[in-house]
This record gives C-alpha cells, structure tokens and sequence, in this order.
C-alpha cells in the first residue's frame, strides 16, 4: 500500500476538480477558487490488493490569502458505480479505513455516484453501517441519468 501523498493524480487551485470513470464522472465546483488534491485509490493507493477499494478521494481546502482555513479541510471518498452498487460501501469502508489516519484534521464524506442510485438496507448491508460508524455521517447516495451525462457536481 502506497501512502496518499504518492499517488497525488491532480494539485492545484481551480473553480472546478473532476474525475470520470466507467462514463460517470463527479466534480466539486465553487464560485470561488479552492485548492485540492485529488488521490487515486484504487489505481494507485492499492493497487495490487485483493480488496475492494474506492475509486478516487479529494482533499478539498479553502484558503483565504493565501492561507488555509483549518475548519474548510474537506475529504471525499468517491465510488463511480456501474449497476453492481452492493459492493460500493465495502469498497468505501476498506478505503476509509486504511487511509484516514494520513488525514486527521479533514471531516469526511463518502459518496457513491451511479445509476442505480438506491441506499442499500442499513440493517441488511455490515459495510454501511461500518462507514457510518467510522466517519460518523451517511454515505450519500447520487443518481446520475443520461440527460446530465451521468454527472454528478457538489457544490463547496
């Protein structure tokens, strides 16, 4: 396994950071410039491993003059599912788990970007309610359709 600073895929400050994968493609946009990593997961941080992992993760910060604001430290976990979406939590709660140690001061989020766009049963699937316990929040859920060209955009 491959710490998070050496598998860094993009750095710098936009109005816009995305990542496309198996034609779904999430972004985080503001109105103003925010600076960002973005992390490859499951090509990078652990490839070669039997586990399921997620796709991509964003370290979103926002700076005021040039200096970071402690409290906007923002990470998102990002799994661009195609139909097989039971196993998006497990892939999120292996990455979460072995990696947010190399991110303290960050609140994190978990998406889940697809086509089905349905929340698996929180009694009936274990990883859910791992990755809600370990981040202390819900995985969000985003169907993307064809009309938005199966993109899904937050807004910081």
């Amino acid at each position: 396994m491959k710490s998070i600073n050496e598998c860094i895929e993009e750095e710098g400050i936009n109005v816009i950071f995305f990542r496309k994968e198996m034609g779904k493609t999430f972004s985080l946009t503001s109105d103003t410039r925010f600076s960002c990593k973005i992390i490859s997961i499951d090509n990078c941080v652990f490839q070669n491993s039997v586990l399921r992992r997620c796709d991509f993760l964003f370290l979103v910060s926002k700076t005021h003059e040039n200096v970071i604001l402690q409290s906007s430290l923002q990470a998102f976990y990002v799994e661009l599912k195609g139909v097989n979406i039971q196993y998006a939590c497990e892939q999120l709660y292996n990455a979460i788990r072995d990696t947010k140690r190399e991110i303290v001061n960050y609140s994190i989020e978990a998406r889940v970007i697809s086509i089905k766009g349905f929340q698996p049963n929180i009694a009936n699937n274990e990883y859910f309610r791992k990755v809600k316990k370990l981040i202390k929040k819900e995985i969000v859920f985003h169907k993307v359709h064809k009309g938005n060209n199966f993109t899904y955009t937050h807004i910081i």
